[in-house]
């Protein structure tokens, strides 16, 4: 990771606001919609992540340039927060990956497994063997929940090719699936979890008091102050859940 140049996107939406003689940085990754305020000095850090430099020529500019005298933790916690609001471009996808917690690489896997099927119907047929096996490689790989074999693939791909276009759109909705669901709260995991669990057992009673212990986390993190509202997504998801227990528990009365 030491040697790695990276780079932050290049479509990154950045507005600048004064507040009580301080200036702050506001930072909207619209691949995402992730949004972060950075004070100057977190900023500064961020735009030297250009691609040209390497993390230590990083840190070493930052001292020689700007006087900025960062230790190697300081930047590696730089680095993750830049890392948790995948403000890095698509060369990242697999420090992306190997983030993930196990059960967000387990959904994340089913979901390209599904993705790889429907891409599978537009394989290109005229493309050259080499390209053609490689691009096989990687829905293959997906088909086979390996999603960091199926990127060092699709980068294999654009290297011999650029304008892939079929390497170019699977990487990209990798990408989507990836930043989606590594952004999704804790609580939108467990409730896809007691979902199929109540399909699964049919134990209408205690899938039930797992719902509301759910739900009285929902109401308890909604009342404090440093926590926003689940996304509507995220309260769909958890009102399908209450409809299919609560038809689970009506059917076994």
């Amino acid at each position: 990771m030491e040697e790695r140049r990276f780079k932050i996107r290049n479509n990154l939406i950045i507005t600048v606001q004064a507040d009580e003689g301080e200036t702050f940085y506001t930072v909207i990754n619209p691949f995402s919609g992730s949004k972060a305020r950075f004070d100057a000095k977190a900023y500064l850090v961020l735009r030297h992540f250009n691609g040209r430099r390497n993390i230590g020529e990083v840190q070493r500019h930052l001292k020689q340039r700007h006087g900025l005298d960062l230790s190697s933790k300081a930047l590696e916690s730089y680095m993750g927060l830049f890392l948790d609001l995948y403000l890095f471009d698509a060369d990242c996808l697999g420090f992306y990956w190997e983030r993930l917690d196990h059960a967000r690489e387990g959904l994340l896997a089913e979901e390209l497994n599904k993705l790889a099927g429907k891409q599978e119907k537009d394989f290109p047929q005229s493309l050259p063997f080499v390209e053609s096996m490689v691009l096989n490689g990687a829905v293959q790989s997906l088909k086979n929940k390996d999603v960091l074999r199926a990127i060092n693939y699709l980068k294999d791909a654009l290297k011999i090719n650029p304008q892939n276009y079929f390497a170019q759109e699977l990487l990209q909705n990798i990408e989507k699936e990836l930043i989606d669901i590594g952004m999704k709260p804790k609580i939108f995991l467990m409730a896809r979890d007691f979902k199929g669990k109540a399909k699964e057992l049919n134990y209408a009673p205690v899938i039930v008091l797992l719902l509301g212990i759910i739900l009285s986390q929902t109401l308890f993190l909604n009342h404090r102050p440093n926590f926003g509202k689940f996304r509507e997504a995220d309260l769909n998801i958890i009102k399908v859940v209450n409809d299919t227990l609560l038809k689970t528990k009506l059917d076994t009365l």
